[in-house]
């Protein structure tokens, strides 16, 4: 991506946030507090938690008319309409979960020339409505540059723009801008410190916050729809991906265990006991589910189809470069398989995957060693959130037995 240490252009920027802003604020129903923020000046390094795809538009929404860069996964410029879009407004790339150093380089150059970065630190949408698990090395780095960290809070996100979410919904969301830690503050405190102050500021869970704010609900012709994405195990008989949607109603093909989805976001049963109350607290059990598996030394397996990013002209696109096998364990990830015409074995330790970054219904993805690749099941897609699931149990497991053995 050419020059992204440039500022954005200021008249494009204006113009497609004026244009854009006001559509998602009257879909969502977005009410932003910038009052903390008014009169702060840049340089700065912004911060916001991520449970949504537009949650880059509330963050540049709610420290406007600064114009930010924003930091985005570097997938999306393999995508060459995408990435043609991103150039536009100087977008900086980043490798997720994985050291990036032209990344750092380009926040660095942007705040050297006064101008203001956005990041969203736990790299990847959130997968159940509350903080994930966020990759090492940001507060190195407020406290290299040495400039006000702000914080932007998204709450109610998740339950309208979620990564799960296929069908139009709309309730409330609420945006808070505030001063995290000033320059002052920067300079005084010690990286750690910081990275204690990012982490607790980032903490979020939208479902306890919906249970504060009794007078929210949620409206949409099928608030059920898609679940099955990120709910996969019946909580009734314990099979997998036999969860169906069907407007509000969820159900398991196997059992016929059926809950339906209200408005509140909360599961409700006229037939039977309601399990869990709700998506959360299911999909917490399936992390219940999956370590038990690892217990018992469970491997993962599925046939894929292996993406990596190719050069085609000027563009670079994301293509088929092989077929093969993945396994999953707790020693990390394996792909047996060809690539690029030949026969190749690769390893991912668990211990560089603190997660596995996942599209829903689609695949799972790994950056390493400034390759990416693109792991796409050739059967059951679904299956993509619970490789997800397990990787993070996995390297639990393995910073569990790193610290006893240290």
């Amino acid at each position: 991506m050419a020059k992204p240490n440039k500022r954005p252009n200021r008249l494009l920027y204006h113009l497609t946030f004026l244009l854009i802003y006001p559509i998602f604020k009257i879909k969502n129903r977005v009410r932003i507090n910038r009052k903390a923020v008014r009169k702060i000046k840049g340089p700065m390094i912004v911060i916001a938690n991520h449970p949504s795809r537009p949650d880059f538009v509330y963050s540049v929404a709610a420290m406007y008319p600064h114009r930010l860069n924003v930091v985005v996964a570097r997938y999306y410029t393999y995508i060459p309409k995408v990435n043609a879009l991103l150039k536009r407004f100087r977008i900086i790339p980043k490798n997720l979960f994985n050291p990036d150093n032209s990344t750092i380089k380009s926040i660095m150059g942007v705040v050297k020339q006064g101008g203001s970065v956005l990041l969203m630190p736990e790299g990847r949408l959130s997968s159940n409505g509350t903080k994930g698990i966020m990759p090492d090395g940001i507060h190195k780095l407020v406290k290299k540059l040495e400039v006000p960290l702000v914080l932007v809070k998204i709450n109610g996100a998740f339950l309208t723009g979620g990564k799960w979410i296929t069908s139009r919904r709309r309730g409330r969301i609420e945006v808070t801008a505030s001063v995290l830690l000033s320059k002052e503050e920067v300079i005084a405190l010690s990286a750690e410190e910081i990275h204690e102050k990012i982490e607790q500021a980032l903490e979020y869970n939208d479902f306890l916050w919906l249970a504060e704010h009794p007078e929210i609900s949620y409206k949409g012709k099928s608030l059920a729809s898609s679940l099955e994405n990120i709910l996969y195990v019946c909580p009734n008989c314990q099979s997998e991906f036999t969860l169906k949607s069907e407007r509000h109603k969820f159900t398991c093909e196997d059992c016929g265990y059926e809950v339906t989805l209200s408005s509140r976001y909360e599961f409700e049963s006229t037939k039977q006991p309601v399990i869990f109350p709700n998506i959360l607290a299911w999909f917490n059990y399936q992390k219940q589910v999956v370590t038990q598996e690892i217990e018992q030394g469970k491997t993962l397996e599925t046939e894929v189809i292996l993406k990596n990013p190719v050069k085609n002209g000027k563009k670079t696109e994301l293509l088929e470069v092989g077929r093969g096998k993945c396994f999953l364990n707790c020693e990390g990830l394996k792909y047996t398989g060809t690539q690029n015409n030949q026969p190749v074995e690769l390893f991912f330790p668990i211990s560089i995957m603190p997660t596995l970054l996942f599209g829903c219904n689609e695949d799972f993805e790994i950056y390493h060693d400034n390759q990416f690749y693109y792991f796409m099941p050739v059967q059951n897609r679904l299956q993509t959130v619970k490789w997800s699931i397990y990787t993070e149990a996995a390297y639990q497991k393995y910073q569990e037995n790193k610290n006893k053995d240290s």
